[in-house]
């Protein structure tokens, strides 16, 4: 819940005018807040997603819910699956996350999975964080190659989303490489990923990008990220 109206608009503006000076290999999705979704409309080299959706069921009486078909309708082709904020704020289980993936998935959507593990569990082992994980993408291994296509996971440590604290390049690289012989999913990383710690995170063997949250709010921060891919 971040910018206003205006401020959103604008930044959405700058992102488009970098546009062309970017390698056009680079996907680049924008996720704005819910209520400003039917203001920004694809432009190429942007796609839009959505933070939250309702799932399975597509229309009905879910007051303040917004369906996948009516996302489909503004021509958002991403959905954002599992976020922390969503699990611990909204009480989404692993078992909520993975049916809104594949309701997504079934309608057609690209879907960016989150997982990530919280401070506590981080602080006992890095075993016990992959087990964290592991339950946390428990059906993932059941989809389909096709599906797993469309899938995009989100490594975003629950103890450095927003926090400005980094993890190691040696624990990125161990769980993202993690994830990624085990599902057989493109995986990007989130937490505090900035335009001064991206390049190293990127030259990362398993790291196929970022999930950008504060820095996306300064469009030359935000940029400097995206060239380093």
């Amino acid at each position: 819940m971040n910018l206003s109206k205006q401020e959103s608009l604008e930044l959405f503006k700058r992102y488009a005018a970098a546009i062309p000076n970017l390698n056009p290999e680079i996907e680049l999705v924008v996720f704005p807040s819910q209520g400003f979704l039917s203001l920004l409309s694809p432009v190429t080299g942007i796609e839009i997603g959505a933070q939250n959706f309702h799932a399975p069921h597509t229309s009905g009486a879910f007051t303040g819910e917004t369906s996948l078909t009516q996302l489909s309708s503004l021509n958002i082709s991403w959905v954002l699956v599992g976020h922390s904020e969503r699990r611990m704020l909204a009480h989404e289980s692993d078992e909520v996350v993975l049916q809104k993936t594949i309701s997504a998935l079934e309608l057609g959507f690209k879907v960016i999975f989150c997982c990530g593990e919280p401070g506590e569990v981080r602080n006992i082992s890095s075993e016990a964080s992959i087990s964290f994980i592991k339950d946390q993408l428990k059906g993932i291994e059941a989809l389909t190659n096709a599906q797993k296509e469309k899938i995009t996971i989100a490594y975003e440590p629950i103890w450095a989303i927003g926090t400005g604290v980094t993890p190691a390049l040696d624990q990125i690289d161990e769980m993202t490489t993690w994830i990624a012989l085990n599902t057989h999913c493109t995986v990007i990383y989130g937490g505090s990923c900035d335009e001064n710690n991206s390049i190293e995170i990127f030259k990362l063997p398993h790291v196929s990008g970022g999930l950008i949250g504060n820095a996306s709010l300064n469009a030359n921060s935000f940029m400097q990220i995206v060239h380093h891919l």
